[in-house]
């Protein structure tokens, strides 16, 4: 960390980035000397920031113009957009590969038969391999895709200009996807677009249409009549470490030679995908008591006593509408509450095997490692802040 004179920081960030600059005023607390001012990321904007004179820069930057903006500043430069790489500049931002197949294997948990997703393939990078994660992680399925630019040919000339809710191509899309659907929107804002379009058509949702975003977006997620699902973004992470390399790079180092990514710590899930589309009333009640009890030490025989169907209809059932059985079911509910403690609490692995119900520190680490193929502290450590 350079400690030195006062250094202006100049920031391009949307408003809904809040907890992106979190992360980098926890960075440039004191006795760091960081005045930063964020602007709005337009030609004017950038204009006055170059009167400012600042020592450096960190935004997010998705398109080739924020680009060339950024770099008349002449000053070391952050991108968190993460899509397109600098020259003379340094990449931070999510593994978008991975958010794709974690909205995949979320969605495929809920039992629908059918599939969706809608985004901007071709225009943004980071939708790319957003869809191109979610559809791999499908292998098989049909998945329906609503690219936005092909539909709405004059979007790239608009710059991000806002689709309309009631527009009939997207109303049009939502009415005649097959029923029950999931739907991935590669961002929040997309995805509170979906729900209105249902929501207008009178679409159920999350009974016909279950719907997920990405980025857990306040604004777009909980300001709605039904609060929208979202992959989680370690927003805050993010804009510590693009404080990281800006401090390394004002400090005379090279930008590193390609991007740091962090992976999706998880889901948010909300009354728009809180739902079982299995087809089978009393699956889908085995599986809600399995969401509610598999972290209170349950056993697949606690599952069949809720039922009076034998253990091999329930295990065939299971097998047929989801791919798994009741006792791997348990544990995928267990390793998500893991996971969440591992990330967002200080707690030993004692005690995250017992509030997981999976008893032992030992027995959590041989499963947790069988599932992500690394041990449960080697998964914490990767998303510690650096100095």
């Amino acid at each position: 960390m350079t400690e030195t004179a006062e250094r202006r920081i100049a920031l391009f960030m949307p408003s809904f980035a809040w907890t992106i600059r979190a992360g980098i005023a926890r960075y440039s607390a004191p006795p760091m000397l960081w005045d930063t001012i964020n602007y709005e990321r337009s030609p004017q904007a950038f204009l006055n920031a170059r009167r400012w004179h600042p020592h450096g820069c960190i935004g997010m930057l998705g398109r080739a113009d924020l680009v060339k903006h950024a770099r008349r500043l002449r000053c070391p430069i952050v991108n968190i957009h993460g899509g397109r790489m600098l020259h003379h500049g340094a990449q931070v931002g999510c593994e978008h590969e991975a958010i794709g197949a974690m909205a995949a294997d979320h969605l495929a948990t809920l039992g629908f038969p059918y599939f969706a997703c809608i985004g901007f393939p071709g225009e943004d990078p980071n939708d790319d391999q957003r869809l191109c994660g979610f559809l791999r992680a499908l292998p098989g399925r049909q998945v329906d895709v609503f690219d936005v630019n092909a539909v709405y040919p004059g979007y790239k000339k608009r710059r991000g200009a806002l689709i309309e809710p009631d527009d009939e191509a997207l109303h049009r899309w939502v009415g005649f996807l097959p029923k029950p659907c999931a739907i991935f929107a590669s961002g929040d804002m997309m995805a509170a677009r979906v729900l209105r379009a249902a929501l207008h058509l009178g679409i159920r949702v999350p009974e016909e249409i279950a719907i997920l975003g990405v980025g857990d977006i306040p604004e777009f997620c909980l300001d709605q009549s039904i609060l929208i699902s979202s992959v989680i973004i370690p927003w805050e992470q993010i804009g510590h470490e693009a404080a990281v390399q800006l401090d390394r790079m004002m400090g005379g180092g090279d930008a590193p030679s390609a991007p740091v990514r962090f992976r999706p710590t998880g889901i948010a899930v909300r009354r728009s995908s809180d739902t079982y589309a299995v087809g089978d009333r009393v699956i889908a009640g085995l599986l809600r008591y399995i969401r509610t009890h598999a972290c209170e030490g349950i056993g697949v025989g606690d599952v069949l006593n809720q039922t009076t169907l034998g253990r091999r209809v329930v295990e065939r059932r299971f097998r047929s509408l989801l791919g798994r059985s009741p006792h791997e079911e348990i544990q995928r509910v267990r390793l998500e509450k893991v996971v969440q403690m591992l990330l967002h609490t200080d707690a030993t692995l004692e005690a995250i095997a017992s509030e997981s119900g999976l008893g032992s520190s030992s027995r959590l680490s041989a499963e947790f490692k069988k599932r992500f193929g690394h041990s449960p502290g080697a998964y914490r450590n990767s998303f510690q802040p650096r100095r």
